[in-house]
């Protein structure tokens, strides 16, 4: 039916006085539209990734292919514009001069096909995404060492139901450990490496500790001033994830489950602790993977672009919204996905490949399976969907 009804416009077209004008022109959109086609179903075949229409055409790919076909066609018309045209008769005296200016016009012709192709290969490239990104360093600072002297140890959080009891980080970090190794096998975009040794004021020069002692966020703080220092010594030291078992906000006494900034990020499990599900472990796991996501956005691609729509107390469950809430961030652990514009982001910033591994990872079912689970039963004796009771004994 369709190929019946585009036989008969085209032969429409065809018996039309100016098909030989539209005639160029209709067949640069055909090839157009048949290589967007083409690349559309190699993205999905090559990184086994689902894209929407509207995803694919605002990728990275859909403006590679764009910039690469219209140069070529742009050149080909450079190359070819007049050359069919009959000489005219030469007038006495112009012989040596049409002669002459023949290489003259092959040459401007060269040299702006080679401007167009040049321009052409330098938009390829800043559209292409960041292939390599960093590893994120895990470290672990124990109980109290950052809390104000001030302020003493402020008493985890309740709610309704069943209370497990607090978390000792200590042994909950060999189990994540292992999590975490699972996610450097699940995928190869990026990895997480594990610094064993705790994190600790020892490793901060006096005259930062002095500072950060004094900010709104000391153990942010205190991470940054430990970077500062790792990456003057190397600068390829990674970016660092402090997971502590201290509340960010001592004094105010605020819910923050995380702190993020450039290339540090501080999790916390205190505003966790009276949650029975999800459990610790899936909380940890969503909470390190979305801070290595935010962590490479702010390294590569500036950060989150702002989004005037959002504000503080609606939510979306999308995972680049707005620090969500302690009412919404059950749900979002719970469906653990990328929005649209998140998906665009990624996907541009970062290709295809990275995309996908982000949007299945943020879903934690790798963490729900049957081997995995087995595996922290049996060697560490903890279930990542917390089903045990205060015993130890699994439901």
């Amino acid at each position: 039916m369709v190929s019946e009804l585009w036989n008969t416009l085209l032969e429409y077209l065809r018996r039309t006085p100016y098909w030989s004008k539209i005639e160029p022109v209709a067949l640069a959109a055909f090839l157009y539209v048949g290589v967007s086609v083409v690349a559309f179903q190699y993205l999905q075949w090559r990184y086994q990734v689902s894209l929407s229409l509207p995803l694919f055409l605002g990728s990275y790919l859909f403006k590679q292919v764009s910039v690469a076909f219209w140069a070529l066609v742009l050149a080909y018309v450079v190359l070819t514009y007049g050359a069919g045209r009959s000489p005219r008769a030469a007038e006495p005296g112009t012989g040596e001069r049409r002669v002459v200016s023949r290489p003259a016009r092959l040459a401007s012709r060269a040299a702006a096909v080679f401007i167009i192709l040049a321009v052409a290969l330098f938009a390829w490239q800043r559209l292409s995404p960041h292939s390599k990104v960093s590893s994120i360093r895990v470290v672990f600072a124990p109980s109290g060492e950052f809390l104000p002297a001030q302020s003493s140890a402020p008493e985890p959080a309740t709610t309704q139901g069943q209370i497990p009891p607090p978390l000792d980080l200590r042994k909950a970090k060999e189990a994540l450990v292992y999590i975490l190794f699972e996610l450097n096998r699940l995928q190869r975009t990026w990895h997480f490496e594990i610094d064993l040794t705790p994190f600790t004021k020892d490793l901060i020069s006096g005259k930062a500790e002095q500072l950060c002692a004094e900010a709104e966020d000391p153990l942010l703080c205190f991470a940054e001033a430990y970077y500062a220092r790792e990456h003057g010594k190397d600068p390829l030291s990674p970016p660092i994830v402090v997971i502590t078992p201290d509340q960010l906000d001592p004094i105010a006494k605020r819910n923050w489950f995380w702190l993020h900034r450039g290339p540090v990020s501080v999790i916390t499990t205190h505003d966790w602790e009276g949650y029975a599900a999800p459990s610790v472990y899936e909380y940890l796991t969503y909470t390190i993977l979305l801070q290595g996501l935010l962590i490479h956005l702010d390294a590569h691609c500036g950060g989150i672009p702002p989004r005037p729509s959002e504000r503080e107390g609606i939510i979306y469950g999308n995972a680049f919204e707005y620090h969500p809430r302690r009412e919404g961030m059950k749900a979002s652990i719970l469906s653990g996905h990328l929005g649209p514009d998140d998906e665009r982001l990624l996907l541009n910033c970062f290709g295809a490949e990275y995309m996908r591994a982000a949007a299945e990872l943020l879903r934690l079912e790798w963490l729900r399976s049957n081997p995995v689970r087995a595996n922290l039963r049996s060697v560490y004796g903890v279930d990542p969907l917390g089903n045990e009771s205060r015993d130890g004994a699994y439901k």
